[in-house]
């Protein structure tokens, strides 16, 4: 039925804040074929390639890290990247910075046909469950893995780091076992 796809399509999209994937999209019932079609009435637009929105989703402010999130997608439909380091700090508002470009920590093995967009930087590790959480339809590493990415890759200068220090402390984000857990308490009190 129709309407069965439409109701599909829309389920999807609205718990990834209006995106969907074009396999998303041939899963709820809309052939691959017809995708072009739904673009020009208007219905779709296309944001990146096989990415769509539906059309009366507004935009919001974490579109762009579901967009991303989609973009790094396996075979299997699943998003492979993980925001990390300048962008999990943003994310955070744990400092005042302000990356120009959108860090994502993705599987070694990751390969994606096309090139990598301008926007991002990729950066190429393994990460466990327990190092990231969800949030809306992406993935950001945890306060404590992030501020241990940030302090040993040495990317940030010591004031992001000793601002992101003692903001994650005021708000509680870096428990003692964390920081233990990741070899970072040592280093943190450097930055307190």
């Amino acid at each position: 039925m129709v309407n069965d796809r439409y109701t599909a399509l829309h389920r999807v999209a609205r718990g990834q804040l209006g995106l969907f994937t074009a396999r998303q999209a041939v899963h709820a019932g809309f052939d691959y074929r017809n995708h072009p079609y739904y673009v020009a009435k208007g219905f779709w637009e296309k944001e990146h390639r096989g990415i769509y929105r539906l059309k009366y989703f507004p935009y919001e402010s974490d579109s762009d890290y579901v967009l991303w999130s989609l973009w790094s997608c396996n075979r299997e439909g699943k998003p492979q990247g993980v925001y990390s380091y300048e962008t999990a700090l943003s994310i955070y508002e744990l400092t005042d910075l302000d990356p120009t470009k959108i860090s994502m920590t993705v599987p070694p093995g990751f390969r994606r046909g096309a090139q990598t967009p301008d926007v991002l930087v990729l950066h190429r590790m393994k990460l466990m469950p327990s190092d990231w959480v969800t949030r809306e339809a992406y993935r950001v590493t945890t306060p404590v893995r992030t501020l241990r990415d940030i302090i040993l890759s040495k990317h940030v200068s010591d004031e992001f780091i000793h601002q992101a220090v003692r903001e994650g402390f005021t708000r509680g984000l870096y428990p003692h076992h964390e920081l233990k857990r990741y070899g970072i308490f040592g280093l943190v009190k450097d930055y307190r």
